[in-house]
């Protein structure tokens, strides 16, 4: 599990270093259109007879447990950044 996090998040570096050098949009809508192309591109070469690819993410995708990575991973992290947000002058009552 820890391998398949490590190559996501290279991954996504990756393109928002793309996007940052060469596109310019802000970080979350590059990522996104970069992986939405990559994503078609993908689904374009399976059309075409290059299935190879599909394979090896499909093989990829079978070995994440997504229920413990969102539960575990993805919202432990979302509500620690949300937290460093909250003003706490503001609670008092």
């Amino acid at each position: 599990m820890p391998d398949i996090a490590a190559i996501f998040l290279t991954f996504t570096a990756v393109l928002a270093y793309l996007n940052r050098s060469f596109i310019g949009l802000p970080p979350t809508i590059g990522v996104m259109v970069i992986a939405l192309a990559l994503s078609l591109m993908t689904i374009g070469l399976d059309a075409l007879g290059f299935g190879v690819l599909r394979d090896f993410e499909e093989s990829l995708l079978h070995k994440v447990d997504f229920s413990g990575l969102l539960m575990e991973g993805m919202l432990s992290l979302l509500l620690f950044a949300g937290a460093l947000q909250v003003d706490l002058s503001e609670l008092r009552v």
